[in-house]
């Protein structure tokens, strides 16, 4: 994925110590909203940088599918399972994370949601992103159950533990972090009883 480098008018920007540029989440959506970005383009806030998500390949179709097809029957009809939707998780972060698990109805909500129960990244060429700048976003926000399901290796990474960590470089990341192989199966924090089979989820 590439950063925007166009800048908003807003004044709710600002600019970091090296003097990059960076968005607010209203300001985002503000530019968003007037169609500054193309109205074709997949794009997220991450740590105040606007990214265009790259386009889909094959390998990357067939496991969000895989994935999708395996935490619907066991969530729904209590929870919900939405795919690439986006989550308002601060000021600074607007991400579209490939699945992401939620307690509330998406068709009832009167605001985007700000947390989920599990969020899944299909990871092939933004496996450091992912682990990186992602991960610290879903730590600082609490996301109990974070998963990178890793197509380069064919592993399942576990992220779980959110917490301030100094060591990280956005001050946030996850004390337990797992890799299950494709002979493995993996249940979700908040289902213990309902394990995965990683293989099923892999291309």
């Amino acid at each position: 994925m590439s950063a925007v480098l166009t800048r908003p008018e807003s004044r709710t920007a600002r600019v970091d110590d090296d003097g990059r540029f960076l968005w607010t989440r209203a300001a985002f959506l503000e530019a968003l909203s007037r169609g500054d970005f193309g109205v074709d383009n997949k794009i997220e806030l991450l740590r105040g940088e606007v990214y265009f998500k790259m386009t889909m390949q094959l390998p990357h179709f067939r496991a969000l599918y895989n994935v999708l097809h395996a935490l619907q029957p066991i969530f729904e009809p209590n929870h919900f399972v939405i795919m690439q939707m986006p989550l308002a998780l601060n000021e600074d972060d607007y991400p579209e994370p490939d699945l992401a698990v939620l307690d509330e109805d998406p068709s009832q909500v009167t605001s985007l949601p700000k947390t989920a129960l599990l969020v899944v990244e299909v990871s092939d060429t933004t496996l450091h992103k992912d682990r990186t700048t992602k991960a610290a976003i879903y730590a600082q926000a609490g996301i109990e159950d974070y998963w990178i399901l890793n197509l380069n290796d064919r592993v399942l990474e576990l992220y779980r533990q959110p917490a301030p960590m100094q060591s990280e470089a956005w001050g946030f990341g996850y004390r337990s972090i797992t890799r299950f192989s494709e002979t493995d199966s993996v249940a979700p924090l908040c289902a213990p009883q309902n394990p995965i089979s990683v293989a099923a989820l892999l291309p």
